[in-house]
């Protein structure tokens, strides 16, 4: 199962670096691959991999974490949705990234 998840706080980013999912101390989202599909269409995650050094690809996770790499994504997510307002996965990815930086946790995107 494709999902996102946002730790709450830094004891939950332990628990997590530990395997341990809590829907109480994390905002965990899961998405159907089809509906993430829309996503990899529009180059959204292949321009995200070469302009930040991620690896995001099918069967692989990927952490973005530190306050500076959560914004300077954030930037980038919100200039894709510029180009593509109608595509709802976006301001969802949006969404997880500004929870991120106010929690100052990361992002965990696991396809």
């Amino acid at each position: 199962m494709i999902c996102f998840i946002v730790p709450h706080n830094q004891e939950a980013v332990e628990k997590h670096n530990y395997g341990v999912e809590d829907s109480n101390t994390m905002t965990i989202v899961p998405i159907e691959e089809e509906k993430i599909n829309t996503l990899w269409e529009i180059n959204f995650f292949d321009e995200l991999n070469k302009k930040f050094g991620l690896m995001i690809s099918t069967g692989e996770d990927e952490k973005i974490s530190g306050q500076d790499n959560l914004n300077n994504i954030l930037i980038f997510t919100e200039k894709y949705i510029k180009e593509y307002p109608q595509n709802e996965y976006l301001y969802l990815v949006k969404n997880l990234l500004q929870e991120a930086i106010e929690k100052k946790t990361e992002l965990n995107i696991y396809l």
